[in-house]
């Protein structure tokens, strides 16, 4: 009993200090997405690896960061598991929820580049976005905002049949175990 209890707060401490790294890794983050649009504001373009010298502390950090939390994420998938059923299907609906947060502030982020892209084009040209040539400097943006709407919409439409899929497995998985009782 003593040593279950142990455990359980051991675990606890291991969750608390997880959330602390990502809301490290997500401060950090925004600082660095704050710098790049107020470069992009005073330059006209985003920021080469020679102009983020000034906050590159910033960037090791997140790295840094992020390889702490990925260690510990990969720590904890190789523990074993006692209800491997039950854990599984919570993990992919958890695992499914953040990886559709991540993505739509990664979407919001790049959302928010691509505006004030616009908005400083048509200032300056008195004109509208309007062709390929108009959008190169932002190109990689461009791709990645689309790739990032995709892969929401397919998250989202997964989790929507893994939800009835889940519903589908639990009956299975109570009618089984009821017959399994039934035999003993």
């Amino acid at each position: 009993m003593m040593m279950k209890r142990i455990v359980e707060e051991t675990k606890d401490e291991a969750k608390a200090a997880l959330a602390d790294l990502k809301a490290d890794k997500s401060n950090l983050k925004h600082q660095l997405q704050l710098f790049e649009v107020n470069f992009y504001r005073e330059n006209g373009r985003m920021p080469e690896k020679r102009d983020k010298e000034s906050v590159r502390h910033l960037y090791e950090r997140y790295k840094a960061v992020k390889g702490q939390i990925d260690a510990r994420k990969d720590r904890r998938h190789s523990e074993s598991n006692d209800d491997a059923w039950s854990r599984s299907t919570a993990n992919q609906s958890a695992s499914s929820a953040n990886n559709i947060s991540a993505l739509k502030k990664e979407r919001k982020f790049l959302n928010l580049m691509i505006k004030t892209f616009e908005d400083d084009f048509y200032r300056k040209n008195n004109r509208k976005v309007s062709s390929l040539d108009d959008t190169l400097p932002m190109a990689t943006y461009y791709r990645r905002y689309i790739t990032v709407k995709k892969a929401i919409a397919s998250l989202e439409g997964t989790q929507q049949e893994s939800k009835a899929d889940m519903q589908t497995d639990a009956t299975y998985h109570d009618a089984f175990q009821g017959g399994k009782q039934g035999q003993d």
